[in-house]
C-alpha cells in the first residue's frame, strides 16, 4: 500500500516536471467507473466433478467497480485508485468459492492524440495493482464440503488497457469507455493444503471523470 503511494507521488511529480511547459496544466483529477469482469483461462474454468480437490478457478463474470484519482493532462493521466470485485461460482459443487479479489491500483494512461480538446481521444495504459485473495475452499462434487475459510498473503500484479476518452465541451469531465486486463498470482496454504492460482481476467468498463 505505502509502496503503491510513493509510487504514484514520485511519477506524477516526474510528469508534471516533464509535460509542463508542452501540455496543458496538469488538473487533479476524481473518477468511478462501472466495470463487468471476465475471468480468462484457467481461472475461469469449473472443477471437474471428480474424486478429490480440482483447484480450476470455477470464477464467473461479475460487475464490480473502480475509483481513482489523479493527475490529468492533454498527455495523459497518472493515478491511484481501488477496484471492487468479488468473482461469481461457475460450478455451485465446484472446488473455489471466491469471496474479494478486490485490489489497489497505481496506473499511466496516454492520450495518443495528446489533446483533450479532440472530441475522442484513444488511450492507451499500465499499472500495477496489490492486495489480498480470500476464497472457500471445498471438496469438488455433492456435498459441500468446505475444507477451509482461506485469505492468501499480498501479492503484485499487472494490467493493462486500451479505449478511448470524451471530454464534454465547455465542462471539466472526461467520459471514458475501455477494456483492461488484469493478471497476478495468488497462494494459499492450510495445514496439507497448499495451493497456488494465476488470476487473470478481462474488464469492460464506463465511467466519467471530474477534473479541478
Amino acid at each position: 500500500m505505502k509502496t503503491i503511494i510513493t509510487l504514484t507521488a514520485v511519477m506524477a511529480m516526474l510528469y508534471c516536471g516533464a509535460h509542463y511547459s508542452e501540455a496543458a496544466v496538469p488538473h487533479f483529477f476524481i473518477g468511478a467507473n462501472a466495470q463487468w469482469n471476465d475471468p480468462t483461462g484457467d481461472f475461469g474454468e469449473a472443477a471437474d466433478e471428480v474424486e478429490g480437490a480440482v483447484w480450476d478457478g470455477n470464477a464467473a463474470g461479475v460487475m464490480g467497480g473502480q475509483f481513482d484519482a489523479g493527475v490529468i493532462s492533454d498527455n495523459g493521466q497518472l493515478y491511484f485508485g481501488y477496484r471492487l470485485v468479488n468473482f461469481d461460482e461457475k460450478d455451485a459443487d465446484g472446488s473455489v468459492e471466491w469471496r474479494n479479489n478486490s485490489r489497489w491500483l497505481a496506473g499511466l494512461r496516454w492520450h495518443v492524440i495528446n489533446s483533450l480538446e479532440a472530441p475522442i481521444t484513444p488511450i492507451l495504459g499500465a499499472g500495477v495493482s496489490a492486495g489480498k485473495t480470500e476464497g472457500i475452499f471445498k471438496q469438488p462434487g455433492p456435498g459441500d464440503m468446505i475444507i477451509a475459510e482461506l485469505t492468501s498473503d499480498m501479492t503484485w500484479g499487472w494490467f493493462v488497457e486500451g479505449g478511448a476518452a470524451f471530454r464534454i465541451p465547455e465542462a471539466p469531465i472526461v467520459l471514458n469507455g475501455g477494456v483492461q486486463y488484469h493478471r497476478y498470482e495468488a497462494s494459499f496454504e492450510h495445514e496439507d493444503l497448499n495451493i497456488e492460482f494465476s488470476i487473470s481476467y478481462l474488464t469492460y468498463q464506463l465511467g466519467a471523470q471530474i477534473y479541478f
